[in-house]
């Protein structure tokens, strides 16, 4: 159960750092068959058919709904429907807040930003009450990452900063640190503003080659460069160019 809440929330923070107007590294969830995700479903709903407590049935229906979701979106999103309504009926705030982000999540991912904005705006109260500050940087990503695709910018970058502050104390959760603050960097962009966001872009950069995150670096750098070049800096662009070439031969090397 653990592992497939965090799948969920690891594939909405992937989906929330690609985007298409900059250039960065392909993301996605992790490819699963069809037969894994058949057998996943089996599992799951024979646990589903012994449990008693709402709880329980809350977070098996949301994990059958993720796993439903990738093969059928729509499908996924009546399971999550389910568990939402179980999860209102037994009242405990953990299971309501993984439930909110779950259908969130799937929303999201079906472009219906509205009904997803409103599930994760559900989920903030709970975050505090089910002391998961853990989740509160996932929750208040998704809801700038669905302000930015509507290009409500002073929204998102609100609420970007609030999740790069969460994520910030949380010292074992460098990755997603680095990934706002690309992602906000990648806002000061779309709001004409490149030397913000270089600021951003640096930071992120810092983290990644501590950890030699060369996918990353790839994509950042290009971004970077992009910025520079707004800037009319075309010596700084090509520099960022460069680093960008080099950190991309790593990651060849490296596979």
């Amino acid at each position: 159960m653990k592992n497939a809440l965090a799948f969920l929330f690891c594939f909405a923070i992937i989906c929330l750092f690609t985007q298409p107007v900059f250039s960065q590294p392909p993301g996605g969830p992790p490819r699963r068959s069809p037969e894994d995700i058949k057998k996943g479903i089996a599992e799951l709903s024979t646990q589903l058919d012994k449990a008693t407590a709402d709880t329980a049935k809350a977070r098996l229906t949301l994990a059958i709904a993720n796993l439903t979701a990738y093969q059928d979106q729509n499908a996924g999103l009546e399971k999550a429907k389910e568990a939402v309504h179980i999860a209102e009926k037994a009242g405990d705030a953990r299971t309501l807040l993984n439930c909110y982000m779950g259908m969130g999540g799937i929303l999201q991912r079906l472009s219906r930003f509205d009904e997803a904005l409103e599930n994760f705006k559900k989920a903030l109260p709970y975050i505090e009450k089910a002391k998961a500050p853990e989740q509160a940087g996932m929750c208040y990503s998704n809801i700038a990452q669905i302000y930015m695709r509507q290009g409500v910018y002073e929204k998102a970058l609100e609420y970007y900063q609030k999740s790069l502050a969460e994520f910030e104390k949380q010292t074992p959760q460098p990755d997603f640190q680095a990934m706002t603050l690309q992602q906000i960097g990648n806002l000061h962009m779309r709001m004409e503003k490149p030397a913000e966001a270089i600021r951003y872009f640096e930071r992120a950069i810092a983290i990644w080659e501590k950890t030699q995150n060369w996918a990353r670096l790839e994509g950042t750098y290009n971004n970077m460069g992009n910025a520079y070049a707004k800037l009319g800096d075309d010596a700084a662009a090509a520099a960022a160019y460069e680093k960008s070439s080099k950190a991309g031969e790593r990651l060849k090397k490296k596979d």
